[in-house]
């Protein structure tokens, strides 16, 4: 395969979690999150975002994100695969696990969630008259001292981005050669529905999958070497016109069932099949493994 065919990258949001459901009711994430995240890497994907089990201690919730990253490497070593936040109010509590897989040199990507964005609880009169934050959202501080650590472990970054204002930030440490390669730029186009739910409608958090909305994101990136893929909170991105913009304009795409809220009936590998079929009709090549790795320009890492 050669890397001027207009490559394509596909994430996939693998872990179908439900914030609906009483704790009685939740079922572990870890055994359908790794046999999704296998199926859309043999299907083509390149990167998978995976949840643990929240209810599990922390030590275990770290064992076990430990164990998720070390399996599917057995399988497809040069997957690159991030975890979910966990819960905490600090910055080394939300990513605590991170640390831990850098430690014991299992870290190959991790996400950055910037900006304090808050989601719209309605009430009974359907006003949105509360909201709950994004206990994972970063400010400046924090998002620069993620990037010193993603440079001192040479580890890609997932950002997710939830206002421009963010990309003008991100293009400041573009510039001086602090983005790791394999990095993205992950804009999030916020949906109908709350994410973790099954078509609970919401108030938007920002900016609509639409072509204006897209083109005003791409103005902000600009011409920086960071690539974007495109995604939705609480919607089916695939329904939406910036699917295809992307597509058309070089960007690259996130699908998943944890993204949908029930909005598509699609399993995470009928999506990723759905996406190249998208991409195929516009000349955009799949690649996936060493031949992503090498698009992105990543290096081989030297054992220590």
């Amino acid at each position: 395969m050669t890397l001027s065919s207009n490559p394509f990258i596909i994430e996939v949001a693998v872990s179908h979690y439900r914030i609906d459901r009483p704790k009685s009711e939740q079922i572990s994430v870890y055994e359908p999150s790794l046999i999704a995240a296998r199926e859309c890497l043999d299907a083509g994907a390149s990167i998978i975002h995976y949840h643990h089990d929240w209810a599990l201690s922390r030590e275990q919730q770290i064992e076990q994100v430990t164990r998720f990253q070390r399996e599917l490497r057995t399988t497809h070593p040069d997957a690159l695969m991030y975890p979910a936040p966990m819960k905490g109010e600090r910055l080394w509590e939300i990513n605590e696990h991170v640390k831990a897989l850098a430690e014991s040199g299992d870290l190959n990507m991790f996400s950055i969630e910037m900006g304090g964005v808050e989601y719209a609880v309605s009430d009974a009169d359907g006003l949105p008259s509360s909201g709950r934050k994004n206990f994972a959202a970063a400010d400046f501080a924090d998002c620069h001292e993620l990037v010193t650590f993603a440079n001192e472990y040479q580890a890609p970054i997932s950002f997710g981005v939830y206002s421009l204002g963010s990309v003008y930030w991100i293009r400041e440490y573009a510039a001086r050669g602090l983005i790791p390669a394999g990095s993205f730029i992950k804009i999030w186009f916020a949906g109908r529905y709350v994410t973790g739910s099954h078509l609970e409608p919401q108030m938007r958090f920002g900016l609509a999958p639409t072509e204006r909305a897209l083109d005003a994101c791409l103005e902000a990136i600009g011409d920086i070497d960071v690539p974007w893929m495109v995604s939705a909170q609480g919607d089916a991105i695939l329904d939406s016109a910036v699917a295809q913009l992307a597509l058309e304009r070089g960007g690259h795409i996130r699908v998943g069932i944890e993204d949908v809220s029930g909005a598509s009936g699609m399993s995470n590998l009928e999506m990723v099949e759905a996406v190249k079929l998208m991409a195929s009709k516009v000349d955009r090549t799949v690649v996936s493994g060493k031949d992503a790795k090498g698009y992105l320009g990543m290096k081989e890492k030297v054992p220590a």
